[in-house]
């Protein structure tokens, strides 16, 4: 393997590291915005703190601030 092989795969190792910060970060911005209710109503409605789902109360992800996915029923928009 020659220097410039090698460079090449460190760089793209940062370039897939960076793309994976910049996912987290847009998922977490999302999420924030799910929760206040700045995100499409469609979006908002599917995220939910674990807190407040019924039934899950006692759970001890309850008490952190972790969420969940309501699920929903799947519709078919076009059919191919």
């Amino acid at each position: 393997m020659t220097t410039s092989h090698r460079s090449f795969a460190i760089c793209s190792g940062f370039v897939i590291v960076h793309e994976l910060e910049r996912i987290t970060y847009k998922l977490a911005v999302l999420a924030y915005q799910c929760l206040r209710r700045l995100a499409p109503t469609y979006l908002a409605d599917a995220l939910q703190p674990v807190a407040q789902i019924h039934g899950r109360q006692r759970l001890r992800s309850s008490s952190t601030s972790a969420l969940a996915v309501v699920s929903t029923i799947n519709t078919v928009l076009y059919d191919l």
